[in-house]
């Protein structure tokens, strides 16, 4: 048969148009659409989840926690599912969509709005400390490792730990302070692919990769490990 085989609403899935998916410790795949949420094993939809199901219309995201819980953002707000419905998960006020989002390892979820983040967990909602990122400044990416979570931002990065957090710009090596994504690789180092080149972060000083080391475009939107390097 040929090597890629597509899934969309004539096999089930909630919508033709895919914003995010993200695998579950059960390797099922759970697809974010404008439709709502499907989730598949072995590749086929096993189940979906739209308006009877507590999702009405455009999923921007889905995660799922290493305990197996899963999140859903939408326009209304972060949705958890509870049983085979989602229910709104009063997850605090973030001023605007909940834009971004990444499960910790002790399960917790952390979703970051404009400018605003928080950490949700069996206890509630609690705001995390954003330092150097002015109110209302977009957040565009999250990530996390073993150390704790990568904010991204249109004004640098944050790194949020147990221990307290800190801002890097460019005065610590950044390309730019526009910051698109972030990628922590195999090695422990950290990628940020910003308006003006790729950075890595090592111990010691940032690295950047611009046009001069051979990069088409200074604007880095994605980033990715290769597994066979």
């Amino acid at each position: 048969g040929p090597p890629i085989r597509c899934v969309g609403p004539a096999e089930g899935l909630a919508h033709e148009d895919v914003r995010n998916v993200a695998w579950g410790p059960d390797d099922h795949l759970w697809v974010a659409t404008e439709g709502g949420v499907s989730r598949l094993a072995s590749g086929r939809v096993v189940a979906s989840y739209g308006p009877d199901e507590g999702l009405d219309g455009l999923v921007y995201w889905v995660e799922v926690g290493p305990d197996g819980g899963v999140w859903a953002g939408t326009a209304d707000g972060v949705h958890v599912l509870d049983g085979t419905v989602f229910i709104p998960d009063p997850v605090g006020p973030l001023g605007g969509l909940p834009a971004e989002v990444a499960a910790w390892s002790d399960g917790s979820l952390v979703v970051g709005g404009a400018g605003v983040l928080v950490r949700r967990g069996a206890d509630g909602a609690v705001p995390l400390a954003l330092p150097g990122i002015p109110p209302g400044t977009t957040l565009t990416d999250l990530a996390v490792d073993a150390g704790g979570l990568w904010v991204a931002s249109r004004a640098g990065v944050v790194r949020v730990a147990e221990d307290g957090s800190r801002h890097l710009s460019t005065r610590q090596g950044l390309g730019n302070d526009e910051v698109n994504r972030i990628l922590p690789d195999q090695e422990g180092n950290v990628w940020f692919g910003t308006e003006n080149g790729a950075s890595k972060l090592v111990v010691g000083p940032m690295t950047l990769y611009t046009e001069a080391e051979g990069l088409p475009n200074p604007f880095v939107r994605a980033l990715a490990e290769d597994a066979s390097a």
